[in-house]
């Protein structure tokens, strides 16, 4: 039911009821893909977890960050900023914010890339308590 023939048809009945064709033809696209283009575009949660695990182990530690200084840090920005879109959208919702949250502060480390060894600890810690809540919310969710 999600054809081109049945979303003219919609659009010509609605300007028909005095609707301009260019509101008509927004309101049944809409509708569509309400309707046919609505469906889980998720990972699931084995195939996201894989995923999450390979690029949570690619992150430098501390020591590899201190060691490799600025050019290190700029080609881990490339690095992150092509493999990290793997990671959404997260096989839930629940999942989003931190996930997000986890992109965000893995990509300020590379881009501050500190060289104090102080900064750059607390600096891991924080990514890891995202990496705790994600995989709190992965626990959850198979058990759910």
């Amino acid at each position: 039911m999600c054809e081109s023939d049945v979303l003219r048809h919609d659009v010509d009945e609605q300007q028909q009821a005095g609707l301009p064709r260019s509101i008509g033809f927004l309101i049944t696209s809409l509708m569509v893909v309400a309707s046919c283009g609505g469906g889980n575009d998720r990972p699931s949660d084995a195939e996201w977890q894989a995923t999450w695990q390979q690029k949570r182990d690619e992150f430098p530690d501390a020591e590899t960050l201190l060691a490799g200084g600025t050019e290190f840090c700029d080609a881990l920005i490339g690095d992150l900023r092509v493999g990290l879109p793997d990671l959404r959208p997260a096989p839930t919702e629940a999942l989003d914010d931190a996930v997000q949250a986890w992109i965000n502060h893995a990509e300020t480390i590379a881009f501050e890339c500190p060289h104090d060894a102080s900064l750059l600890d607390d600096a891991l810690k924080v990514l890891a308590v995202f990496e705790a809540e994600i995989d709190a919310g992965l626990i959850a969710d198979s058990q759910g």
